[in-house]
């Protein structure tokens, strides 16, 4: 019987040796299952750390880009508004010119009544030398 407790003995000590090599197993699965995690919660970390990076260097060269075709426009608004500014120039010359050249037409029209009216006075008058214009020196 002694043997048989020895077998038994024997066999328990393997019992809890396996026991105890199944639960280290266990445990160490269970540490590199946790390990694996943490890697894998590192790795998205750094993705979404790198995506962070390119999309603000994205946005950033958006906005440059962007900037610099507002600066762009802003140029071109600033030239067409000089441009409007000496077209007004040009017209308001020109419209004073015309102006001018208005009331020149206007005094010789005036004059010319005036002068017609002075050589009709003079064809009326029986003393008026019909070779008299106004403007002329007299003949003699």
């Amino acid at each position: 019987m002694s043997d048989l407790q020895a077998v038994l003995n024997e066999r328990e000590k393997k019992l809890a040796a396996a026991q105890r090599a199944q639960a280290d197993l266990i445990r160490k699965e269970r540490e590199l299952d946790d390990a694996k995690r943490e890697m894998d919660l590192n790795i998205e970390k750094k993705v979404q750390a790198s995506l962070a990076a390119v999309r603000d260097k994205a946005k950033n060269e958006a906005e440059a880009g962007l900037k610099l075709k507002v600066l762009e426009k802003e140029t071109q608004i600033a030239s067409m508004q000089r441009q409007i500014e000496e077209l007004k120039r040009k017209a308001e010359q020109g419209s004073q010119q015309l102006q001018g050249e208005v009331q020149e037409l206007e005094l010789e029209t005036v004059l010319r009544d005036q002068k017609g009216r002075t050589q009709e006075g003079r064809a009326g008058d029986q003393r008026a030398d019909p070779g008299l214009t106004v403007g002329t020196s007299l003949r003699t």
